[in-house]
């Protein structure tokens, strides 16, 4: 009898422990049951930031050294070409007249239009230096680069075709994460604890006082509603500023437990022909798992604020899908990008949101016919 007790006690206990498991982890299961079946992306692995050139956006696949551009064909239909580049591509760029990519510490130029991608050239690296990373602002190409452990910042001159090098008051610049152009004055902003820099004539570049230390990711320059550039930068730790020449003003707190940003930051317009600027996304990275949802990374969005205040942006950084948002449905959005570090987000020149993660480039977009907009990797 004490056996059959025992036996009756065991699984009623199993049985009310399966039903708190299953009440306490509902979110799991439910965001469980909204994943798609995942695409083969055409893009894989880890990709280059995004760029557009002449109308056409531009990516690279870092290790296979293709470069990859997705334009508008004489039927008006968007779609994909791809160009091999060789070599360890690791940035793209883009000027008025070129497209760049770094690539094995030297520089590639091309022309490019809907129908081919043509190398114009090679800029090769000076003798003793190592070419790390590039970056355009207001159709001027920035080259981060080292000597040992010595960085410089140059420009390069298309007339000209050579380097010239920024004179800097400091020695102990890092790795470049960005460059931005506020109508008068270019911003170089630094990883680690080295801040940002600013310039007027490309000569020589000063350091903002007050913005070291702040462990930034990428900065990022836009129209307000009135017209006006407006410089925006990003630290590790989630938090975004405001640039001007001699101040840095802090316009959001860091992310909330202990989470991180990535080096994504872009600009979304709800109607890409419009002039508005909607939205600002911010790439997140998760240290740990969260035992209620499930997802480990994704990007959050911020409203810019479009009426005549001086203020940047309105409310704080959210998931996307309430109010204005990228997506429809924040659930959806937990089960797909949500999980994946999103490393460069961009919205091509037709609308679609395209995103660079460690799984591929994704996109926003019905990936079926027959299906709803949703994030899946681009095939």
């Amino acid at each position: 009898m004490n056996k059959i007790k025992l036996i009756k006690s065991v699984f009623l206990l199993s049985v009310f422990s399966f039903l708190t498991f299953v009440s306490c982890n509902a979110p799991v299961f439910y965001t469980v049951s909204l994943e798609e079946l995942p695409l083969d992306p055409r893009i894989e692995g880890t990709s280059t930031n995004f760029v557009e050139f002449n109308g056409s956006m531009y990516v690279g696949e870092r290790l296979r050294g293709t470069i990859h551009c997705y334009y508008k064909n004489s039927n008006n239909k968007w779609q994909w070409r791809r160009h091999s580049a060789g070599g360890n591509l690791t940035h793209l760029a883009a000027t008025s007249n070129n497209l760049y990519a770094l690539k094995s510490n030297k520089i590639d130029f091309f022309s490019a239009s809907a129908a081919s991608i043509t190398l114009d050239g090679q800029i090769p690296a000076k003798p003793g230096v190592t070419i790390d990373a590039i970056y355009a602002s207001n159709n001027k190409l920035f080259i981060n680069a080292r000597t040992g452990s010595e960085y410089s910042i140059y420009y390069y001159d298309e007339n000209s075709e050579d380097f010239l090098l920024i004179n800097t008051d400091e020695s102990s610049l890092s790795m470049l994460v960005g460059t931005a152009y506020d109508g008068e004055n270019y911003y170089f902003c630094f990883k680690d604890d080295v801040g940002i820099y600013t310039s007027k004539d490309l000569t020589s570049a000063q350091l903002i006082e007050n913005s070291g230390g702040n462990y930034f990711t990428n900065i990022i320059d836009f129209e307000n509603a009135q017209g006006n550039t407006v410089v925006i930068a990003l630290s590790r730790t989630g938090r975004l500023f405001s640039v001007t020449e001699d101040n840095i003003s802090q316009l959001t707190g860091a992310f909330s437990d202990d989470r991180l940003a990535t080096s994504a930051l872009g600009i979304w317009k709800k109607d890409i022909n419009g002039s508005i600027n909607d939205l600002l996304l911010v790439g997140r990275q998760d240290m740990t798992t969260s035992v209620t949802t499930g997802y480990t990374h994704g990007y959050l969005e911020i409203k810019i604020k479009n009426d005549d205040s001086e203020d940047i942006f309105t409310g704080s950084l959210n998931e996307p899908g309430s109010g204005t948002t990228t997506v429809s449905s924040h659930e959806h959005y937990i089960a797909s990008i949500g999980k994946h570090g999103v490393h460069f987000i961009f919205q091509a020149p037709d609308g679609i949101l395209f995103a660079g993660t460690n799984h591929g480039v994704w996109s926003y977009r019905a990936h079926r016919s027959d299906s709803k907009e949703t994030w899946n990797a681009e095939e």
